[in-house]
């Protein structure tokens, strides 16, 4: 199992990797009041959006869509950590929400942290084929 993780972090890397492509990257995650968020990373060129929802208990499904920056760094052996920033979060219905970060490690280990510095670390994810991308975006907006 351990095995087939890194192969899939390793695939979801090289898609939104240092080269200037599209990939589109379905993600799911658990923050610290044990909330579940279901999105989806749109990259191209290293830029895009994260479009996500969750269950809000008095505003129902809420959907979030966020600007999103894939930033590379690379330490003194060349090990690359990968970087999402997401910032000007707008929700619907609106409810307070803060922006998510990612942070992809070369071992496959993601972490997501909010701008009021909550992590989650139940992170799942995969990279979805092109002939899908339009399907699995559109379930992810309002």
């Amino acid at each position: 199992m351990k095995r087939l993780f890194l192969v899939v972090a390793a695939l979801l890397l090289s898609a939104i990797g240092a080269k200037a492509q599209s990939s589109v990257v379905e993600i799911s995650w658990m923050d610290h009041k044990r909330t579940v968020y279901q999105g989806v990373i749109v990259m191209n060129n290293n830029q895009g959006r994260l479009y996500s929802k969750y269950y809000h208990p008095s505003a129902g499904t809420v959907y979030v869509s966020q600007q999103a920056v894939l930033s590379n760094n690379y330490d003194m052996y060349g090990n690359c950590i990968s970087y999402i920033y997401c910032s000007h979060p707008n929700t619907t219905p609106y409810v307070p929400y803060s922006a998510d970060n990612f942070i992809f490690y070369p071992n496959g280990t993601v972490y997501t942290q909010d701008y009021s510095g909550k992590w989650s670390t139940v992170v799942q994810y995969r990279t979805v084929p092109p002939y899908s991308w339009e399907s699995v975006i559109r379930s992810y907006q309002p």
